[in-house]
C-alpha cells in the first residue's frame, strides 16, 4: 500500500460533491433509481468480466455504480457508460468524474512505472554483459526505466485512445466505481464489538493498482502481513491531517482548508475538504505478475462504519488495455530474468490475462 498526499484541488472536491449528490438523488427518488441498469457486461470493453451498472445489496446497506469512460479518438472526453447514469449525473457531473479520473489515473500510471522499473532493475532484466561493468549497470538501469515507461503508456488503460491499438475497444477497461456503505446496525453495539462487521469481504483486485481517494468516513481496511493486522488508511490520513494542522498552528479539528486556486486568469480562495489531499494506492494482481511477485496484491476489505454517517467512496481500478499483447522481451528484458509466470504471459492479449486472473466461478 502507498499512502500519497497530493496538492488539494477543486477536481477532487467536485468529485465528492457529485458522488454524494448521485446517491442522495436516487435515494430520494425510487423511480430515478429504477432507470439505472443492473450490472451487465460492458459492451466494447473487450472482456466478459468488464461490467457496468448499478447494484444494491443488503437492504441498501451497500450500493455501487460501476462506470467506464467511452473513448473518443478526436473529440472531448465527456462520455461514460452506462448512459442512464449520465442522465442522473448530468453533463457537469459526468465531466467532474472524467476530470478526477484523469488526475487519479496519472498518479496510478506513475506508480506502475516506478514499480515495474524497480523490478526490472532487481532482476537485471536489461543487464547485458558488454563492456565496462559500471557502464553496463548504468545502461541496464536506463533501459529498465525506459521499458517501464513504455509499459505504463502502452498497457495501462487510462481511458484515452491509443494510436496503433486496433483492439482496444470503445470503452475503457478501467472502471470508476461510486460506492455507498450505510451502517444498518446498532452503532453503540458495534463500537463495543471486538470484531468489526465486514460489509465487503477480504479480497484482492485484478488491477495494476486500485486507487482510493481517502473518504471522510473510514471503513477501508488493508491487511499488513508483516504486522499481522488490518490498517485503516482513512484514519491514518486523519491523523496526518491533524498533525500537519498542529505544526502549522491551525485547528486540528477543522474539516476544511482554504487554498488559493487560479480560474479564468483570476485567483480566488476556496474551501477544500480535509480528505481531498490524500489517496491510497493498493497494488493489484496484475502488478504482482509484472513485478515478478516483488509487489504483492493488497488484501483489503470494507468494514461497517462505527458512525451514523454513510461512507462514500470512489475508487478507480487501473486495468490493462484490451487488444494489447504482452511483449515480455520489450517490457521486461532478458528471458532468463523473467520467471515462469511472466514467460507464460508472453504473446497473450491483456484481456486474456485479466480474465485468467478471475475466480473460476466468474469464468463459468
Amino acid at each position: 500500500m502507498a499512502f500519497l498526499e497530493i496538492i488539494p484541488n477543486e477536481k477532487f472536491t467536485k468529485m465528492w460533491e457529485v458522488t454524494a449528490k448521485f446517491f442522495d438523488d436516487i435515494e430520494g427518488d425510487v423511480n430515478l433509481m429504477k432507470t439505472l441498469p443492473t450490472m451487465a457486461v460492458a459492451e466494447g470493453a473487450g472482456s466478459p468480466n468488464a461490467v457496468i451498472g448499478f447494484a444494491s445489496y443488503d437492504n441498501a446497506a451497500m450500493e455501487f455504480l460501476e462506470t467506464r469512460i467511452v473513448r473518443n479518438e478526436n473529440g472531448p472526453r465527456n462520455c461514460i457508460v452506462p448512459s442512464e447514469a449520465s442522465q442522473v449525473l448530468r453533463e457537469e457531473g459526468v465531466q467532474a468524474l472524467v476530470d478526477s479520473f484523469d488526475l487519479i489515473c496519472n498518479v496510478g500510471k506513475n506508480v506502475v512505472r516506478v514499480a515495474v522499473a524497480a523490478a526490472n532493475m532487481e532482476y537485471d532484466g536489461f543487464l547485458y554483459e558488454d563492456g565496462d561493468e559500471e557502464e553496463m549497470y548504468i545502461a541496464a538501469d536506463r533501459l529498465s526505466s525506459e521499458a517501464a515507461a513504455n509499459f505504463a503508456d502502452d498497457i495501462v488503460d487510462d481511458g484515452k485512445h491509443k494510436k496503433g491499438n486496433d483492439g482496444q475497444g470503445s470503452v475503457s477497461m478501467s472502471p470508476h466505481r461510486l460506492c455507498k456503505y450505510v451502517n444498518k446496525g446498532n452503532v453503540e453495539t458495534q463500537k463495543l464489538s471486538k470484531k468489526q462487521k465486514e460489509v465487503f469481504g477480504a479480497h484482492t483486485d485484478t488491477s495494476f493498482v486500485t486507487i482510493v481517494p481517502v473518504a471522510s468516513t473510514s471503513g477501508l481496511e488493508i491487511f499488513d502481513e508483516a504486522a499481522d493486522k488490518w490498517l485503516r488508511p482513512e484514519l491514518l490520513a486523519r491523523e496526518k491531517w491533524e498533525q500537519d494542522c498542529k505544526e502549522r498552528g491551525l485547528d486540528p479539528s477543522s474539516e476544511t482548508e482554504t487554498v488559493i486556486v487560479s480560474k479564468d486568469g483570476e485567483e480566488k480562495e476556496v474551501d477544500i475538504p480535509w480528505h481531498s489531499r490524500y489517496i491510497c494506492v493498493m497494488p493489484g494482481e496484475l502488478l504482482q505478475v509484472c513485478t515478478r511477485n516483488e509487489v504483492s496484491a493488497a488484501v483489503h476489505r470494507v468494514v461497517c462504519a462505527t458512525s451514523e454517517d454513510a461512507r462514500i467512496s470512489a475508487p478507480i481500478l487501473l486495468r490493462a488495455r484490451s487488444g494489447m499483447k504482452m511483449d515480455v522481451e520489450k517490457y521486461f528484458g532478458r528471458e532468463e530474468s523473467r520467471g515462469l509466470l511472466l514467460s507464460e504471459c508472453d504473446g497473450m492479449r491483456m484481456q486474456e490475462i485479466h480474465d485468467a486472473l478471475q475466480p473460476s466461478s466468474y469464468r463459468e
